[in-house]
């Protein structure tokens, strides 16, 4: 049933097809949308969802961890879902490089929406109740220093149905993103150091797509020195499909673009955009 969210998420990490048995008239369109585009195409990732190699000699009672993954080239998101197995309050673990994303990652928690960086060999800790499940997106932290979370609203956030390829550059992140026609989502990101305090336990930063027919390209850089995160050079027109990403500070939307620049900077930019320069 579509009311039925851990079955629909089950499901959607099968890698196989979504099947709901509700009577016509009564789905439930929001949970389903968290499955699908508003087209239909589901978002799911490329492996089907396996318990991790620990489980195999962890004991019948031990709760169940299990992944699947999304590969961009170099860069892999895992997908790790976790349900209990016993009659009291546990506390779980699993590393990165257990569910199969060696670099550092961000550990983001779909269901308390905070994310927290680790290294590859650092264990993730966090605490189920009975009968209770958790689930979990491990983004790789890219060169340029960014973890791209991808579409908050779905199960598969990173799927190629949805993020159609990633370009890992030293200085940035490029990300081309597929939309279905008028469709409009939001993204999210993430590019604080690790040892800054911040990047323990907060909400991701967030972007909006545009309304499009076409594959919209979002374009992320970071600076490493201030770990601040621009859009492109000064002389560098300002258009409409072109957005920077954010690194945990607060952002302000100006003419269809984002900046964390100075507001004298930003009132400069946006003539330039209005004189078409």
């Amino acid at each position: 049933m579509s009311q039925e969210a851990d079955n629909l998420l089950l499901a959607t990490l099968s890698a196989g097809m979504v099947g709901i048995g509700d009577r016509s008239g009564a789905e439930d369109k929001e949970n389903l949308l968290h499955a699908v585009r508003s087209d239909g195409v589901i978002i799911k990732p490329d492996t089907p969802l396996l318990p991790i190699d620990a489980m195999y000699t962890a004991g019948s009672r031990r709760p169940m961890i299990a992944a699947a993954h999304t590969d961009h080239g170099a860069l892999r998101t895992g997908y790790v879902f976790s349900y209990g197995r016993g009659f009291e309050a546990v506390s779980v673990a699993f590393t990165p490089a257990q569910v199969g994303v060696p670099p550092d990652v961000y550990v983001y928690d779909a269901r308390s929406r905070t994310a927290r960086r680790l290294a590859a060999s650092d264990a993730f800790t966090f605490g189920l109740a009975p009968n209770a499940t958790a689930y979990f997106v491990v983004a790789p932290v890219s060169r340029a220093g960014i973890a791209l979370l991808g579409d908050e609203g779905k199960f598969v956030p990173d799927g190629r149905k949805r993020v159609a390829a990633l370009a890992d550059e030293p200085d940035r992140l490029t990300a081309t993103v597929m939309f279905a026609p008028q469709e409009q989502s939001p993204c999210g990101g993430s590019a604080t150091p690790r040892n800054d305090p911040r990047s323990q336990r907060r909400p991701a930063p967030r972007m909006k797509s545009l309304l499009t027919s076409e594959p919209a390209v979002l374009k992320f850089r970071c600076r490493r020195a201030r770990s601040r995160c621009t859009r492109a050079p000064a002389r560098t027109p300002c258009v409409k499909r072109s957005f920077p990403c954010t690194a945990g500070e607060p952002t302000m939307k100006r003419s269809g673009w984002r900046s964390c620049a100075p507001t004298s900077i930003r009132r400069k930019r946006r003539a330039r955009c209005a004189a078409g320069i």
